[in-house]
């Protein structure tokens, strides 16, 4: 038994105008086609393999900082359901922008953070969703799609600002935070990554089984004056956008 979701819109960007406009970055990040299914792991007992799921939590989250005039603006959308969703926020010329599927697990992130905040200014995207799996006794379950994460310079490359990017996919027993676990990270810009990934749990047990799954999208970028942060500070902020999608889940 397998549930295969429709292909998650290519997410591109259609930020312009009809004037030049300052240098910039340009952030994307998705979890795309993501199916889940069941394997049979005893099938000659005249049961068939078998799972359900519920959304448990949804999440997007859009700031902008500017130092110039001291603007921060951050909006966050907590939306009950699977429905999909688009949200936007625009400061200036910087634009940011995350979406939820309709359908299991597709989330994204789009958006363009100018240089012209300021020093110290920075643009965040994120989006998460989590799911409530039971999963019924002797049966696998599999779960796969196609993760990205792009950052890129546009109208000429800046020194002086960098970006991150992340994409997780996490699958563990209900209480625990243990389980296969997929990440798919970009420190720094001009990075342009695109995989397959596949997580599997086995449920060998007599019992039906309830699993929690996080799928979490993000990206950011900061005007910095002096030299770039080490990767090990990016990989402190992905750390913290991975910790948004478990707060949100003990929420629900």
């Amino acid at each position: 038994m397998k549930h295969s979701p429709s292909i998650f819109p290519i997410m591109a960007l259609a930020l312009c105008t009809g004037h030049a406009q300052a240098e910039g970055m340009r952030l994307d990040a998705g979890l795309l086609n993501v199916s889940i299914g069941v394997i049979d792991l005893t099938p000659d007992d005249g049961v068939e393999a078998s799972f359900s799921y519920q959304s448990a939590y949804n999440r997007y989250d859009l700031e902008v900082y500017s130092n110039i005039n001291n603007l921060r603006q951050e909006v966050i959308y907590e939306p009950v359901g699977a429905a999909a969703v688009d949200y936007r926020m625009t400061a200036g010329a910087t634009k940011l922008g995350a979406f939820g599927d309709a359908t299991f697990g597709g989330v994204g992130v789009e958006g363009q953070v100018q240089h012209n905040i300021g020093a110290s200014g920075y643009g965040s995207l994120r989006a998460a969703k989590g799911y409530t799996i039971t999963l019924a006794a002797h049966s696998a379950l599999t779960i796969s799609g196609n993760a990205f994460v792009v950052t890129r310079y546009f109208n000429g490359v800046d020194n002086f600002q960098t970006a991150y990017g992340i994409a997780s996919v996490r699958l563990y027993p209900e209480g625990t935070f243990t389980g296969p676990e997929y990440d798919l990270i970009a420190y720094g810009a001009e990075s342009y990554l695109r995989e397959n990934f596949s997580l599997y749990y086995a449920n060998t047990s007599d019992q039906a089984l309830t699993l929690t799954a996080d799928f979490v999208v993000g990206a950011g970028s900061t005007i910095i004056a002096a030299s770039v942060p080490e990767p090990a500070t990016w990989a402190m902020l992905g750390i913290g956008l991975l910790a948004v999608a478990s707060a949100a889940r003990r929420r629900a």
